[in-house]
């Protein structure tokens, strides 16, 4: 991460404080943080000096219907149709094999980029809301 993209908004990434068991504020990182030259280059890096307390969430690149940033870790629910059935599907964002995904409370996963943005709603976080991904029987609401 570049030492300027820490405030700009929305950030490339956030980070959960597992300590304080809420999403970190910039107050709260910068006592952990150090700005160094980065070795390819002139440019800067911010380098977080407290490893293990805070578990980076990387921005998806996009919003959902609300318009509002993606970031690993959020739960959302995705609403369409195919064929005429009405699919939902209740997953966190994760990231495998070099891509964002979607993975629901039966670990299948299916590529977040195969959605459009209109389809997708943050309901929750996996820290603070986790039942919502507990596997549910029935029909889909």
């Amino acid at each position: 991460m570049r030492a300027n993209e820490l405030k700009t908004q929305p950030t490339n990434c956030m980070f959960w404080d597992k300590d304080l068991c809420r999403y970190a504020t910039i107050k709260d990182i910068q006592r952990f943080v150090s700005i160094e030259n980065n070795p390819y280059g002139t440019d800067q890096e911010l380098r977080l000096q407290c490893f293990g307390r805070f578990r980076r969430l990387a921005f998806t690149g996009m919003n959902d219907k609300n318009k509002r940033p993606i970031y690993e870790g959020y739960i959302v629910k995705v609403s369409y149709e195919m064929m005429g059935q009405k699919i939902v599907i209740i997953g966190a964002i994760g990231f495998e094999n070099g891509g964002f995904v979607i993975v629901d409370g039966k670990r299948d996963a299916a590529s977040l980029s195969a959605f459009d943005p209109k389809e997708l709603k943050i309901i929750g976080n996996i820290f603070e809301n986790p039942e919502l991904l507990e596997v549910k029987y029935g029909r889909p609401d």
